[in-house]
């Protein structure tokens, strides 16, 4: 009991000594900012608040007054409770400890760490952290700006823009031309870029040698490339012959750029699951047979199709919506963006699993419908608005708003409201790395007006912003959520752990983003709830954590009516944010930006702007008429001119050709043994190639299989390529 006195003597003299230091600096310092001068008082009436309850033996919040007793609070912990938390009174008296010591510290990052609301506003409201002058310590200064823009990340960020201004000028003086005049120049840039234009990604050189190792100049002097090409019969070595491959169209849909814009077509007991034929069926041409055609292909009719989970269906609502910008590089300058309907099939074909249907060019029920019977020339054109589409939804919804922006404010919040040394803000810092880095350097670079997405999107700048802010008006919390997702969609059903498919319906034999998202969502989930129960022993002990509360509260009130939660009052609801939290800066990133430079960086397969409306060409064209695979020139008239696709290419290449940290690299934010050990465990248990039963074995596995049945390989989940979080 003396010794328990002695504590709370020490505990008071502390908060004492602090609130005058606090009193000191609003006389003494040197003019300071109002908002500081708010927070030191701020801070002042808390530890006096603080000092008055601990000097009255009550609880203040942070305190257990409720025993003095050493052997109680022994056993209130519990020997066989989770040992990371010795208990809550106990650690409650720890984090005032820690508070009134890093006071200063925690003031300086209320300050940098914040919600502005001048830049979300110009982005429809997304929560976008403070960009101005950071008005602190320089302790702090020094101690938030690691935190936000990660030094090593800056130096590979601009390593990466001298490779792509030093590759694009080499290939502009080999290639000695002032214009595209066949298809074939763009498979040289394509290669030229894939083959002269790598980072390293395993082991970035020092700084010092970070310029000559970036020396594009001399494919001699290059590191090693991101991408492995496995061997010749992988399908990625001939993208640039294959663009207009049938199955190669189909399977993107699965597992390239946008694997998230598909939907089950469902009926009306699946009404909130997927499109449903209801809502599907009035944006349809009305003149064309639909029921022939899906007749023809899957060999029943759509209400059959439909319950037995056949008809799946891409559609761009938000595209539609879009006016593109009156001085934009595609056919609809100033005009609303094309928004194609595509429908497909699931099939029992080893070999082409899922097939094309038809297309529809328009979100109208009198746009033109095409189908592989249409001939050579309409189809491919069909097929390429679709591949437009989808590449600027996936870029710009998917990945800009859903992964960059919405992330801001939880990178804000663990900034701001937790400490360095608690275990969330341990947990999650590795995730943020470089995220506001990349955020505030891509806004100026790719984003601006005269940015490299402006110049290559065909919506162009204005049009870009409305996507934006039409994408985020639509984003909930559960955007987050990979397995709802899946459900929601209609995507999930046909995966082996799904119990509630219908016995006649058709799996979906192909669908390499839910198969080896799976696995990948299994270890973080598991990963995550294990070290939250070494740290919470109890709901509890979620519910006391005042920081965790402030954190919570503060994304729920930047995230205004998204959903997130405003309180956390359990640890299944903290592990559950915390798995989505993770999942979108590292797989859910990582998946819709590094298949860009496969498929975005060749042209032809990915065009974001095309030049010609498929309403301008006349039907007796003779062009048309000669249009076959060994003669596209005419598409030339639609795809992007030089300037256009050499900016297209080397972007693509730059943004998916960089990554520091792979998914669970401890590096160094725990302090702990068992938080590196834990880590450890589980990074062996994604990438160690000796385990047969590691993440990389596995999907290392079926990649072999998929191309022996002459499917596409997925490397995008392939753990030894999984970035920790947003760098690029």
């Amino acid at each position: 009991m003396a010794a328990n006195l002695n504590f709370r003597l020490c505990t008071l003299t502390i908060i004492l000594i602090t609130s005058m230091t606090l009193s000191s600096l609003m006389v003494t310092c040197a003019p300071i900012s109002d908002e500081l001068s708010q927070a030191l008082k701020s801070a002042e009436d808390t530890v006096i608040k603080v000092a008055a309850s601990t000097a009255a033996g009550l609880d203040g919040d942070l305190l257990d007054g409720e025993s003095d007793d050493d052997s109680d609070l022994e056993s209130e912990c519990g020997a066989s409770m989770c040992p990371g938390r010795t208990c809550a009174s106990q650690q409650r008296s720890e984090s005032l400890l820690q508070q009134i010591k890093d006071n200063a510290e925690r003031l300086g990052h209320e300050l940098m760490c914040k919600i502005d609301p001048v830049e979300s506003a110009k982005y429809g409201g997304i929560p976008i952290m403070h960009r101005g002058p950071l008005q602190s310590s320089s302790k702090d200064v020094a101690e938030v700006a690691s935190f936000l823009l990660f030094k090593e990340w800056t130096e590979a960020f601009e390593a990466t823009m001298k490779a792509t201004t030093s590759t694009g000028k080499a290939w502009m003086m080999k290639a000695a031309i002032t214009n595209i005049s066949d298809i074939s120049q763009l498979d040289d840039l394509y290669n030229f870029f894939m083959n002269h234009y790598t980072i390293h990604n395993e082991v970035l050189p020092s700084s010092t040698g970070l310029a000559a190792a970036l020396d594009t100049s001399s494919s001699e002097n290059l590191p090693e490339g991101f991408w492995e090409r496995d061997n010749a019969t992988d399908p990625f070595l001939s993208i640039d012959q294959r663009w207009n491959d049938d199955n190669i169209f189909a399977q993107s849909r699965l597992m390239a750029t946008n694997p998230l814009q598909i939907q089950r077509v469902t009926g009306a007991s699946e009404s909130d699951i997927g499109m449903s034929w209801s809502k599907l069926s009035p944006l349809l041409n009305k003149a064309f047979n639909w029921q022939e055609e899906v007749r023809t292909v899957v060999g029943m009719d759509i209400s059959q199709a439909i319950a037995t989970h056949r008809l799946y269906v891409l559609d761009f609502p938000l595209l539609a919506q879009v006016t593109a910008d009156p001085h934009a590089t595609s056919a609809f300058a100033g005009k609303k963006m094309l928004a194609p309907i595509a429908l497909f099939a699931a099939t029992s074909n080893q070999s082409a699993p899922f097939v094309a249907i038809a297309i529809q060019l328009g979100r109208n029920n009198t746009a033109p419908v095409y189908t592989p019977r249409s001939g050579y020339f309409w189809w491919t054109i069909a097929k390429m608005y679709v591949n437009s589409a989808d590449g600027l939804v996936s870029q710009i919804s998917h990945h800009l708003v859903n992964a960059h922006l919405v992330s801001e404010a939880f990178a804000a919040s663990t900034c701001r409201e937790l400490l360095s040394d608690h275990p969330v803000h341990a947990l999650l810092s590795p995730h943020f790395q470089g995220l506001i880095g990349i955020n505030t350097q891509g806004f100026a670079l790719l984003t601006s007006p005269e940015g490299a997405v402006t110049k290559i999107a065909g919506f162009g700048y204005e049009g870009m912003g409305e996507l934006i802010n039409l994408t985020y008006t639509q984003w909930t919390w559960n955007h987050t959520d990979f397995i709802h997702d899946l459900k929601k969609r209609g995507m999930y059903g046909g995966h082996e752990s799904n119990q509630e498919i219908c016995r006649n319906c058709q799996k979906l034999l192909y669908y390499p983003y839910r198969d080896d998202g799976l696995l990948l969502h299994r270890k973080i989930q598991s990963y995550v709830t294990e070290y939250i129960d070494h740290y919470y022993c109890t709901d509890q002990d979620v519910v006391m954590d005042s920081s965790i509360q402030h954190w919570s509260q503060y994304i729920s009130s930047s995230h205004v009516n998204k959903g997130f939660p405003a309180s956390i009052n359990s640890k299944a609801v903290l592990t559950d944010v915390l798995i989505r939290i993770i999942w979108v800066n590292s797989v859910h990133h990582a998946i819709l930006n590094f298949p860009v430079k496969e498929f975005g960086s060749y042209v032809p397969a990915i065009a974001y702007t095309l030049r010609k409306s498929p309403y301008e060409w006349a039907a007796d064209d003779e062009e048309i008429a000669k249009a076959s695979p060994t003669n596209n020139k005419i598409f030339l008239k639609i795809l992007p001119d030089l300037f256009v696709a050499v900016n297209q290419t080397a972007t693509a290449s730059q943004l998916a050709s960089l990554r520091l940290h792979g998914l669970f690299e401890d590096t160094g934010s725990f302090e702990s043994q068992f938080s590196k050990q834990l880590t450890a465990r589980y990074r062996s248990d994604l990438v160690d190639t000796a385990n047969p039963t590691s993440v990389q074995s596995i999907i290392a596995l079926r990649n072999k299989r998929r191309r022996r049945r002459g499917l596409l390989a997925y490397r995008y989940m392939q753990p030894k390529f999984m970035p920790n979080s947003i760098v690029i």
